[in-house]
């Protein structure tokens, strides 16, 4: 990932020096729009379709009670 990152910058400079600045300026604010849109539409947006469905309840196994177990809550005098 470094290298790409190191070769991508050295090649974004080079070609963003042959561009007009005002159509850098412009894709930059664009790009910016369109990455917080998606952004907020993952966060606010509607819920997946398929969610992971809850773990099923433990059950408690050998005739061991809950409140031995630890798993129960009880009541204290």
């Amino acid at each position: 990932m470094m290298a790409a990152a190191v070769v991508g910058s050295l090649a974004g400079a080079s070609v963003a020096r042959r561009i007009a600045p005002s159509k850098v300026r412009w894709f930059v604010v664009a790009l910016g729009l369109v990455l917080t849109a998606k952004l907020g539409w993952d966060r606010f947006g509607p819920p997946a379709r398929h969610a992971r469905p809850e773990p099923p309840a433990q059950t408690v196994e050998r005739g061991v009670t809950a409140a031995r177990a630890g798993l129960a809550p009880t009541s204290i005098g």
